[in-house]
This record gives C-alpha cells, structure tokens and sequence, in this order.
C-alpha cells in the first residue's frame, strides 16, 4: 500500500463523514416532505369527505325539507301562488 492519498475535509472529517453528514441532511428533508405530504393527502381526505356528506344530505332531501320548513308558507296547492304574489 503505497503512499495512499486520503481525502480530509478542512475540519477533520473524512469523506465518510461528510458523506454521513449529507445523508442525514437529506434524511431529515425526506422526513419533512413526506410529513407535508401525510398532511395535504389528510386535509384532502377531509374535503372530499365533507363534500359526500353534503350531497349525500342533498340526495336524501335534507335541505329541501329545511326550506321548505323555513319557509312562511308551504309549498302545497296555492302556496306557491301566495308567495309568487307577495
């Protein structure tokens, strides 16, 4: 083994050590991105969720009846005529 020339970083590290120090650099940029992700699928989820909930509600007639209930008077035979003329 003659004269083999090893690389060292200016304070001490080798290139193992530098190149540990880059994969735990990298490791923590990993971790944070797939955190972001985890949270942006999640809130997604959460929409899409809400959304099926109201048209689900929508199909079952919720918020027709709620109308309908609201209203001063009902939608039947000439309540329709009433609130067209006031």
């Amino acid at each position: 083994m003659a004269n083999r020339r090893t690389w060292v970083w200016r304070d001490g590290r080798g290139l193992r050590g530098v190149a540990l120090c880059a994969v735990r650099a990298l490791g923590s940029e990993r971790a944070q991105s797939t955190l972001e992700y985890a949270l942006v699928l999640l809130a997604f989820l959460g929409l899409l969720a809400g959304l099926a909930a109201l048209w689900h509600a929508g199909a079952a007639g919720v918020f027709a009846d709620a109308i309908e209930r609201g209203a001063s008077h009902a939608l039947d035979g000439l309540g329709l005529l009433d609130v067209a003329l006031y």
